[in-house]
C-alpha cells in the first residue's frame, strides 16, 4: 500500500499534548488525539509544569492516536517530538526537582517558555556584550534558557545543587523515549547560547558561562546541559522498552531529533512545490528556492521564520542560527510578541464588540468570520471596494506587547489614533479591528523589509498556526508584504515532526526531500494589486512608523 509506513508525531504545546500518525509517503493525518495540561501559576509573571504529568499526557495521547487509526505498531517505523522551550530540571537519578519558590514541590520541575521571573538576570547576561549575544540578536531574551538558570542558582540554591540534568522539554521527551541524554541543535543553539557554524565561537563558550556566573555549567564536558548534540534528522537511537510501552510502539521505532514546536512548523509548511527533481543537476535550486520564503507561524504571538544560505545578521531579529531547521542552512527569527492575543485584546476591551460576540455565540461561527463578514457588509454600506478601506483614517500601532522585531524594545506599547465620537461604536469597533488586522500586517512588513536589506530575498510567505482561518488576516499578510501566501493542507507542526522522524529512519534520504514529499499546498492567497490598494498600504506603513516614533518620543519626556 503507498501509506504503508507511518510516523509517531507528539506536539506538547502550551495548553495541551497532540499526537496524531502521519504517513511517511504522503504526510496524510490518519489520526489524532488531544490531551489538556495543567498549567501551575502561582505567582504573577510565573508559569511552571509537570515532566511527569506531560510524559503522562504523551503515552495516553498517543495510545489513543494509535487504537482509533486501525494501524498496527509494526507500521509505525518512527517517532518525533516537538514542543515548547521550557526548561526542565531534574537530579542525577533523573528525578523532579522544583523550580516553585512558593511551595517547594518538586511536581513542578519545568519553569516555562513564558515564565519572566528570570527579568534581572537577562539584564546582568545582556551587560556582558558577550560576542555569544550576536546570535540572538545582541540580546538574551528572559525567555531563553540561560537567565532562568541563573534565576534558579540565585534563588533556589537547594534545587541548584542537586540539578543533574537540565533539558529544553523537546530534549527531556526525546530523552524519555530513548533513554539517552543526546541534544537537539535546534534548542540549543536557538535557546541556550550555544554556537554552531562559527569558526570562532563553536559550541559551548567557557568563557561565557564564567562571565554570567555559571561557570559550574562546564563541569564533566557539560553534561548538565548536553555534550552530544545532534542535527535535525538525525535518530537519537530506538525506544525502550518502558517507552514503547507506554507510547504504544514496537521497540523496533526510531526516535528521532527533536524540535521547538514552531520550528516543526516550518519543516511542516514550507516544502511544498520544491524542485527536488532540480537537484541533481543543481543541488543548490532547493536550498535556493527554500530562503525566498518566509515561513509565518501564527498564534497568540507569531514568529516569521527565514531560512538563508549564508550567515546573515539582521538588526532586532534572533539568529543566524546553523543547522537548527534544515542541515546546513541557516535560520534568522523575527516575531511580534503579540499576533492572534493583540486580536483578543483589541475585540475584549472595546464596548462596540459586544453585539457581534452574542451574535457569533447565538449562531456558533467563528468571531473573526462574523467580523470579517460585518466588515465587508460595512465597506460595502459606505461605497468602499473593501474591509480594509474602513481603517484609512484609523491607525493602530499593535505593540500591546512590545515589539519584539525589528525594534527589539519590549517597552513599546499600542496605540490607537483616528476615533470620532460621530460614528456609531459598532461601526467604529469595526475599524478599529480592521486597522489592527493591517497593523499587524504592516508589522510583518517591516520584519520583511529588515530582513530582505540585510541579504534575505522573501518573494513568498508560507503560514500555519491558529490565525490561518482569519481570510482578512491573511489577505492583509500577503497585501503588505506584495508577495503570495500559501497555507498547508495539513496541520503544520504535525507533519513538520512527521518530517524528523521519516528522515531519522531512512523513509526519505534527506530532510528536504521528506518536506517535498509531505508537506502541500491547502490555499493560496495572492496581494490584492491595485493602485488605490497599494496607496492605502503604503499611506498605512507611513503612519505607523510615524506613530511608533512619536510614542517612543512621548516616552522619553
Amino acid at each position: 500500500a503507498e501509506d504503508s509506513s507511518y510516523c509517531l508525531s507528539i506536539d506538547v504545546g502550551t495548553a495541551s499534548v497532540r499526537a496524531a500518525l502521519v504517513s511517511a509517503q504522503t504526510g496524510s493525518i490518519a489520526s489524532r488525539t488531544v490531551r489538556k495540561l495543567e498549567i501551575h501559576t502561582p505567582l504573577d509573571g510565573y508559569a511552571m509544569q509537570s515532566s511527569e504529568q506531560i510524559w503522562q499526557a504523551c503515552g495516553e495521547a498517543s495510545r489513543e492516536a494509535i487504537t482509533t487509526s486501525g494501524i498496527p505498531a509494526s507500521q509505525i517505523h518512527a517517532l518525533a517530538f516537538d514542543a515548547t522551550c521550557s526548561l526542565v530540571v531534574l537530579d542525577r537519578h533523573h528525578q523532579a526537582l522544583t523550580t516553585d519558590p512558593t511551595s517547594h514541590d518538586s511536581t513542578w520541575n519545568i519553569i516555562m517558555w513564558m515564565d519572566h521571573r528570570a527579568h534581572d538576570d537577562a539584564k546582568q547576561i545582556n551587560v556582558t556584550r558577550h560576542p555569544v549575544l550576536q546570535f540572538v540578536g545582541g540580546q538574551m531574551s528572559l525567555e531563553m534558557q540561560m537567565p532562568k538558570l541563573g534565576w534558579l542558582k540565585r534563588k533556589l540554591p537547594e534545587t541548584w545543587k542537586h540539578a543533574q540534568h537540565l533539558f529544553d522539554l523537546p530534549d527531556f521527551l526525546s530523552y524519555k523515549a530513548s533513554g539517552l541524554t543526546t541534544r537537539s541543535l535546534c534548542s540549543l543553539v536557538c535557546k541556550w547560547g550555544y554556537v554552531d557554524g562559527h569558526l570562532e565561537l563553536q559550541s559551548w563558550s567557557d568563557d561565557f558561562l564564567s562571565q554570567i556566573g555559571l561557570s559550574e555549567l562546564r563541569e564533566d564536558q557539560y553534561a548538565k546541559i548536553g555534550n552530544h548534540p545532534q542535527r535535525p534528522g538525525q535518530r537519537v537511537g530506538y525506544v525502550t522498552p518502558a517507552a514503547a510501552h507506554h507510547l504504544g510502539v514496537t521497540e523496533e521505532c526510531v526516535v528521532a531529533t527533536s524540535s521547538i514546536d514552531a520550528h516543526a512548523g516550518v519543516l511542516g509548511t514550507c516544502g511544498a512545490d520544491l524542485p527536488l527533481a532540480e537537484m541533481a543537476v543543481n543541488p543548490n535550486a532547493v536550498t535556493r528556492a527554500l530562503s525566498q520564503r518566509l515561513c509565518l507561524i501564527l498564534g497568540t504571538s507569531a514568529c516569521h521564520m527565514a531560512l538563508s544560505q549564508n550567515m546573515t545578521f539582521v538588526p532586532g531579529v534572533w539568529g543566524p542560527y546553523h543547522d537548527v531547521v534544515v542541515p546546513n542552512m541557516w535560520l534568522n527569527e523575527g516575531g511580534q510578541s503579540a499576533a492572534g492575543a493583540a486580536l483578543d485584546y483589541i475585540t475584549d476591551s472595546h464596548q462596540g464588540s459586544v453585539k457581534f460576540k452574542q451574535e457569533a455565540d447565538a449562531a456558533k461561527v467563528n468571531l473573526y468570520d462574523h467580523l470579517n463578514q460585518a466588515a465587508a457588509t460595512l465597506a460595502q454600506k459606505r461605497g468602499l471596494d473593501h474591509p480594509f478601506y474602513l481603517c484609512k483614517h484609523v491607525h493602530v500601532v499593535p505593540d500591546f506587547h512590545g515589539n519584539r522585531s525589528p525594534l527589539a524594545d519590549s517597552s513599546l506599547k499600542g496605540l490607537v489614533s483616528g476615533l470620532s465620537m460621530t460614528v456609531p461604536l459598532e461601526e467604529q469597533f469595526l475599524e478599529v479591528y480592521v486597522a489592527t488586522v493591517v497593523g499587524l500586517a504592516c508589522g510583518t512588513r517591516a520584519i520583511v523589509t529588515a530582513m530582505n536589506k540585510a541579504g534575505h530575498q522573501i518573494q513568498s510567505l508560507y503560514a500555519c498556526g491558529g490565525i490561518t482561518s482569519n481570510r482578512l488576516y491573511l489577505e492583509a499578510q500577503a497585501t503588505a508584504t506584495k508577495c503570495p501566501l500559501y497555507t498547508p493542507q495539513e496541520d503544520a507542526m504535525l507533519v513538520g515532526c512527521a518530517v524528523l522522524a521519516a528522515t531519522a529512519a531512512g523513509i526519505h534520504a534527506s530532510i528536504l526531500h521528506s518536506m517535498g514529499a509531505m508537506n502541500h499546498v491547502g490555499s493560496t492567497i495572492e496581494p490584492l494589486q491595485s493602485e488605490e490598494m497599494l496607496a492605502l498600504f503604503e499611506h498605512k506603513q507611513a503612519a505607523m512608523e510615524k506613530l511608533q516614533t512619536l510614542q517612543a518620543d512621548l516616552a522619553t519626556t
